[in-house]
């Protein structure tokens, strides 16, 4: 991923993509809300899919089919987010059962994650997929699943029932051939219980539109809540800002790092990071077999290039020696960057080697 930066002062500030794409999209709808005129080609189109979509709305047989399909491919994507939920929140403003409408939606995300459950089956019956890097990223998650199998039903329900990624649960489960009927219910469970809440928050403002109107009227810092209020009258300006939160949704789930908070909080990560404040020789096959590594060969080069990295590891022959450091911070960094390993893909790394080299270049630049 290529980095921009804009200079502030003396100040450089580094833009990644995913906020320069963010930033784009939502000023472009702004702008677009604030001039839109009536009349016009995009006016009229505008119009034309907000009333088609309210005649969905209304119509409980194609309500209630919409949301189902939009709530069940919503959820057969792995790792990549879409906010269903919006359009589960914006059928039940103008539905009347929004009970219904929360167990159909719940029913179409869990059958939509099965997708992910199935994929963890195929990646554990493949020894070539189970050493690739992604499978060596869901393999940890499936080793501490394994460690404690009574937590699986309690931790899949609370992913689904949160906008936390499903897939990096129920993947590592596919992988460990845990079964289905144990892991689906929870997941159902939770899904329809989001679906459901939603719904209801849909129709209660659906419900109560001219009471919150009054509300923001009387409290102009509230104005911002009503693009969130549906109108009985076609408003696109209204709509295409309504529309702008998919993006801002998106970019709040893509830019929480998980992988990040696993990392920090790993029992591996702390055992090799005292390994570096004490001192230590260890043999890589043991450490191998410490670490249950299942890339063995690409495992083996990656400790190879921790130690060209850092003057205080050293390999010779077979053996990892690690120097003892004093220095807390340093040794939190380079366990960070060792068990980065098993949380990261190639694509990650090489995304990673580019920010360094051009953050090289910045520092030889100043």
């Amino acid at each position: 991923m290529v980095d921009f930066k804009i200079k502030i002062g003396k100040k450089r500030i580094r833009i990644r993509n995913l906020e320069i794409f963010t930033f784009v999209m939502l000023a472009s709808l702004f702008i677009l809300a604030a001039f839109i005129q009536e009349d016009t080609l995009i006016y009229i189109w505008i119009e034309s899919l907000s009333k088609n979509w309210h005649d969905v709305a209304v119509n409980s047989t194609s309500a209630l089919w919409t949301a189902f399909i939009f709530a069940t491919f919503g959820n057969t994507s792995v790792l990549i987010v879409f906010p269903y939920i919006l359009i589960v929140y914006d059928i039940a403003q103008v539905y009347d059962n929004w009970i219904l409408l929360g167990i159909v939606s719940g029913l179409g995300a869990a059958i939509g994650e099965i997708t992910s459950y199935i994929i963890g089956r195929i990646i554990g019956s493949s020894n070539k997929m189970k050493g690739s890097e992604m499978g060596e990223k869901f393999h940890r998650i499936k080793l501490k699943f394994e460690e404690k199998p009574a937590s699986i039903p309690i931790t899949v329900f609370l992913f689904a029932l949160t906008p936390l990624p499903d897939d990096a649960i129920l993947v590592p489960l596919g992988m460990m051939k845990y079964p289905y009927w144990k892991s689906i219910p929870p997941c159902t469970l939770g899904k329809t219980l989001l679906c459901t809440f939603m719904a209801w928050l849909g129709f209660w403002v659906g419900d109560n539109v001219r009471a919150l109107n009054n509300l923001i009227d009387d409290n102009w810092y509230l104005y911002p809540l009503k693009l969130m209020i549906p109108s009985k009258s076609v408003n696109p300006s209204s709509d295409i800002i309504q529309f702008s939160f998919v993006f801002i949704i998106i970019y709040i789930m893509m830019r929480l790092d998980f992988d990040k908070i696993s990392m920090k909080r790993s029992k591996d990560r702390k055992q090799f990071q005292n390994y570096l404040l004490e001192g230590a020789n260890i043999e890589i096959s043991e450490l191998i077999e410490d670490y249950k590594v299942v890339n063995v060969e690409g495992f083996k080069d990656f400790i190879r290039e921790i130690a060209e990295k850092y003057v205080n590891i050293v390999i010779r022959d077979n053996l990892l020696h690690l120097d003892a450091i004093s220095d807390q911070h340093l040794a939190y960094d380079q366990s960070m960057d060792f068990i980065s390993y098993f949380y990261t893909t190639d694509k990650d790394k090489e995304e990673k080697e580019k920010k360094q080299e051009n953050k090289d270049k910045e520092d030889i630049e100043n």
